[in-house]
C-alpha cells in the first residue's frame, strides 16, 4: 500500500472543507499550515473529531462564539454535530494530516446542514472508582 503524502507548500494535498454557512462541500487544498485550517474554519483554536475507522476526521473550532445560534452540521452515520465550518481530512499512522480516504461524494452524502441552531453543549460524563 502506498504511503500517502503529508501536505507542505510545495506539494498540498486535498481534503475537503464543509461550508456550514454556504451548505456546500468543496474540495480545497492544503498546504499543511495551520493557519490555512484556522482561515478555512474561522477559528484561531482548532479540535480533531469524527474519527472514522478508516482514519479520517473532522477539524473544527475548539472554541465558539458567545452567540447562542451557530450554525451547524450533523454526521448521519453518528448523530453528531459540529457546529461552524469543518474540514475533513485523513490521517495517517504517525497522526499526520493526509489526504482522506472516504470520497467527496461520500463524504457529502455524511453530512446533513442544519442552518442556524441553539448551541447545546455535549454532556460529559465523568467516571470514577
Amino acid at each position: 500500500m502506498a504511503t500517502k503524502p503529508v501536505p507542505s507548500p510545495e506539494q498540498p494535498v486535498p481534503v475537503f472543507l464543509i461550508d456550514a454557512t454556504n451548505k456546500q462541500v468543496n474540495s480545497v487544498s492544503h498546504d499543511g499550515s495551520l493557519e490555512q485550517l484556522y482561515e478555512w474554519i474561522d477559528c484561531d483554536t482548532i479540535d480533531y473529531t469524527a474519527r472514522q475507522l478508516n482514519g479520517d476526521g473532522i477539524f473544527c473550532n475548539d472554541l465558539l462564539p458567545d452567540d447562542p445560534y451557530q450554525v451547524a452540521f450533523r454526521l448521519r452515520s453518528t448523530r453528531q454535530i459540529i457546529y461552524g465550518n469543518g474540514v475533513w481530512t485523513g490521517s495517517n499512522g504517525e497522526g499526520d494530516t493526509v489526504t482522506p480516504n472516504a470520497s467527496l461524494t461520500e463524504v457529502t452524502a455524511e453530512i446533513e446542514f442544519l442552518g442556524p441552531v441553539a448551541y447545546q453543549p455535549t454532556p460529559i460524563y465523568v467516571f470514577s472508582w
